[in-house]
């Protein structure tokens, strides 16, 4: 969970994604007040409203659902 991690630094010329291994060619910075605003809250609000979303779906598949006997 990336709000767990509060100040961390690693230096390294290359790091594994996905099983591969990529150069690292850039670092970036951030404010952890920066970060939260623009990213860490955006992302947990779009997660809410997905799941909200897929939520009233489910439901309203259930209530839809045509049960011939």
């Amino acid at each position: 969970d990336i709000g767990n991690v509060r100040r961390s630094l690693v230096v390294a010329d290359s790091i594994v994604l996905a099983g591969r291994t990529r150069q690292v060619t850039k670092v970036m910075v951030y404010r952890p007040e920066w970060l939260n605003k623009f990213y860490t809250r955006p992302i947990a609000q779009l997660t809410a409203i997905l799941n909200r979303e897929r939520q009233q779906q489910a439901i309203h598949n259930l209530l839809n659902t045509c049960n011939i006997s």
